[in-house]
């Protein structure tokens, strides 16, 4: 164990002392690096929140009908389309976010147009 040197060694960046003496010193200058591209700028100068679209009145009527003739509760529904029995309560009531998925199964399993133009149509 001779050759073994145990001293610790450090290694310094020489540019790190250079740059922390400069801004001591006061030879530093702060440059503002924000450059927007046109759609930056544009979102940021919207301040208008939009609200979120949700579910049509006609839509959760349908919905609530359409389950009623399948002779359905909202949880075996729910269960079919593989959801959460929450989410069938909200449509009904027409508090959920317009989700396309969502309606597209329903639309499936009760039979019932309820996207596009012949909405309430039974197919």
């Amino acid at each position: 164990m001779q050759g073994q040197d145990w001293t610790p060694f450090v290694i310094k960046n020489k540019n790190a002392d250079n740059k922390e003496k400069a801004f001591r010193e006061g030879r530093t200058e702060a440059i503002k690096k924000i450059s927007l591209d046109h759609k930056s700028r544009k979102l940021e100068q919207e301040d208008e929140v939009k609200p979120i679209e949700k579910v049509s009145r006609d839509i959760s009527v349908l919905v609530q009908q359409g389950r009623m003739e399948k002779k359905l509760t909202q949880k075996e529904l729910a269960q079919k389309l593989n959801i959460k029995p929450e989410i069938i309560r909200d449509i009904e009531a027409g508090k959920l976010a317009n989700d396309k998925q969502i309606i597209s199964k329903l639309q499936r399993i009760l039979g019932v147009r309820l996207l596009g133009k012949q909405v309430g149509e039974k197919f």
